[in-house]
């Protein structure tokens, strides 16, 4: 048997069968009645795709909804996730190609077990410290101006990913300069991808093998 006709202006066969939700046609209306001026930084996340991997394109389209859906907070949480994310994957090139950080790490076991701590366990502050102290950009310039712009983002410092006692800062912290701190963020997001790029071209020593652990 043939199914019901669908209805002009329906996008499926049984309307009745949509969901209707108070919250849901909340967000719809808000979505669907945005002007230019409420979203002023549009072109600027539509921008920033170009600079982050795949799966974080996904979050910046996520970070597009909760912005316009006034879920500003969690924004940064995302953004925070994305910086952690593009840090990690530093650290990554380092265990692939076998490198040794220019500061310090001369015992291979001690590096892999630092590593190992930098992408699980510290925070996103903890991550920037780490950076710049181990001169992770094998550029101590680059390494410590990395640390102090995510040091100096509150709202990004706050809300990044792993920080502690997360749901705590969305509480109980007013955001201010929403919109200056996401431009910043993006400017980090660009200026980490740079540096990773130029990290590649000339990258620190290899690991020697005849290093005790």
């Amino acid at each position: 048997m043939r199914g019901e006709k669908r209805k002009s202006g329906s996008k499926v066969s049984y309307p009745e069968k949509r969901i209707d939700d108070t919250d849901l046609n909340y967000f719809n209306d808000k979505i669907g009645s945005l002007m230019e001026t409420d979203f002023p930084l549009h072109h600027k996340f539509e921008e920033i795709k170009s600079y982050v991997g795949a799966k974080d394109i996904e979050k910046i389209k996520l970070c597009k909804l909760l912005y316009c859906t006034e879920y500003k907070k969690e924004v940064f949480l995302q953004l925070g996730i994305i910086i952690e994310s593009m840090l990690n994957s530093i650290i990554e090139v380092y265990e692939t190609e076998n490198w040794k950080t220019p500061s310090s790490f001369n015992n291979p076991t001690a590096q892999e077990r630092n590593f190992k701590d930098f992408k699980n366990k510290k925070s996103l502050n903890d991550k920037a410290s780490y950076i710049d102290s181990h001169n992770i950009f094998n550029d101590q310039s680059t390494s410590e101006n990395v640390k102090l712009k995510i040091q100096s983002m509150r709202n990004l410092r706050n809300y990044g990913g792993h920080a502690k006692n997360n749901n705590d800062f969305l509480e109980s912290i007013m955001l201010d300069n929403v919109d200056d701190e996401i431009e910043q963020v993006f400017n980090l997001i660009r200026n980490i991808k740079t540096a990773k790029e130029i990290l590649i071209s000339s990258p620190p020593e290899l690991i020697s093998t005849t290093e005790n652990p």
